[in-house]
């Protein structure tokens, strides 16, 4: 019996503990709880100490609005201190919002300047530019987005990037954007191509927004990012907002413009404005390609010479089709037999440009130059655009026919890829080795 009554005594003395320990957790958080609001509240006078916590989200819903923040970057050009948020707004809502500062030792709060960017195409969210000006006395680290109906407790702090301006020096001479990498993207024999492309005509790194791709396809953005050529932002637009697949309403139904590529890119040329001199916005089918230089510092130099130092370049839309092929087979790698992708070698019949017709080419722009932009033009800048004869570059883009119309016959062939065909094969073979595609494909 004693040791009957000696377990009963043990079982209970350790109910009674766990007890205690759970009253006290539960204490703590609500103190935890309650010191982060305090501490976090827009309405903390001066006296109050904010610590933000960092949000790793590319996404932040700003509460009792239709806001999604997506990084707030300091603005130096705008001859005051201002901070200039890039998010995704509805359209049709007039939310106000507010900045909130964490300035080292305090908090301070400005309503925000919405500055709609014109390029929604008709869907009723659209890319935005929330602009607060900076207290006197403040020294941003972090700032988070606020609404009169939203709860103070629930806001995320993110970190002011490019708080240094930069001149010169900058890390890349070059790098690329791309946007936005959605449906599952296994095109990887292009992917690959097109990377050791940059890399033969300058680029140091290359920006992917990310919201889906294979497995094959993540190994290797694993080895493009181990090596450092490659930063992958993470991008899950239609967790938050239904996207669209196409550029109107009318052809697919959503809420935002083509997998939200428009907050992408400008997000893209405020990531890079202090990181690299010239920034190319091109997608993964795309390549920009001198044709009399031997790279794109050469290019750049004829151009700067001939323009000065503009503001941006634009390439013309050279379509390639990806269903007529070169007949020779000369650059039917065996290697590559089984690697999921588009080969760029083997199309090298383009169609001709049509007068008139829409201006679908891409942009190489000096970043610090840019304030807003769209898919194919620069919609706010500090100088010019300057349209690139087709004589000195373009744009090598292999996809589907554009031109229904078109026989074979009236296509045009252009061997402008093959000018690096050589040293390009030997680049990409290599990659497939090193990420073990060649053995995994057999």
């Amino acid at each position: 019996k004693s040791g009957k009554k000696l377990i009963f005594t043990l079982i209970l003395f350790l109910f009674v503990l766990l007890f205690l320990l759970f009253l006290n957790h539960t204490a703590c958080e609500k103190r935890n709880n309650q010191t982060r609001q305090r501490e976090c509240s827009p309405h903390s006078g001066p006296g109050k100490i904010c610590t933000p916590v960092e949000e790793a989200a590319t996404f932040h819903h700003v509460g009792g609005a239709k806001t999604y923040v997506v990084s707030p970057y300091f603005e130096h050009r705008k001859g005051q201190r201002q901070v200039r948020i890039i998010s995704i707004v509805h359209r049709t809502e007039n939310a106000v919002h507010y900045c909130l500062f964490s300035c080292m030792d305090h908090l301070a709060s400005t309503r925000a300047t919405t500055n709609l960017h014109g390029s929604h195409f008709d869907f009723p969210y659209g890319t935005a530019d929330l602009l607060c000006a900076v207290p006197d006395g403040c020294d941003p680290t972090h700032v988070a987005v606020y609404t009169d109906q939203g709860q103070p407790q629930n806001m995320s702090f993110l970190p002011v990037r490019n708080r240094q301006a930069r001149d010169a020096g900058f890390p890349a001479e070059f790098a690329v954007c791309i946007s936005t990498m959605f449906g599952n993207f296994d095109n990887v024999l292009q992917f690959v191509q097109a990377m050791e492309m940059y890399r033969i005509l300058g680029a140091q790194k290359v920006a992917i927004y990310k919201s889906q791709c294979s497995p094959a396809m993540e190994t290797v953005l694993d080895y493009y990012t181990g090596v450092g050529f490659v930063e992958v932002i993470p991008w899950p637009i239609d967790s938050y907002i239904k996207v669209s697949s196409s550029w109107t309403p009318s052809l697919s139904p959503g809420d935002l413009h083509y997998y939200g590529q428009i907050p992408a890119l400008n997000d893209c040329v405020y990531r890079y404005m202090y990181q690299t001199r010239y920034l190319l916005l091109n997608d993964i089918d795309e390549i920009i390609l001198p044709l009399k230089a031997k790279n794109w510092r050469d290019l750049v130099s004829d151009l700067e010479a001939q323009y000065g130092n503009t503001s941006s370049f634009y390439f013309e839309n050279n379509v390639f089709r990806n269903n007529v092929f070169e007949k020779s087979g000369k650059f039917k790698i065996p290697e590559w037999q089984g690697i999921p992708g588009v080969n760029f070698l083997q199309h090298i019949y383009r169609e001709p440009i049509p007068k008139p017709h829409f201006t679908t080419g891409k942009l190489m722009v000096n970043p610090r130059k840019v304030f807003q932009l769209s898919v194919h033009h620069v919609t706010e800048q500090t100088g010019t655009t300057v349209e690139v004869s087709d004589q000195l570059g373009r744009l090598y883009h292999v996809r589907r026919p554009k031109q229904d119309n078109l026989k074979e016959e009236d296509l045009i062939r252009d061997e402008g890829l093959w000018t690096y065909a050589s040293e390009l094969t030997e680049a990409v073979t290599d990659v497939f080795k090193k990420t073990n595609l060649l053995k995994k494909k057999k």
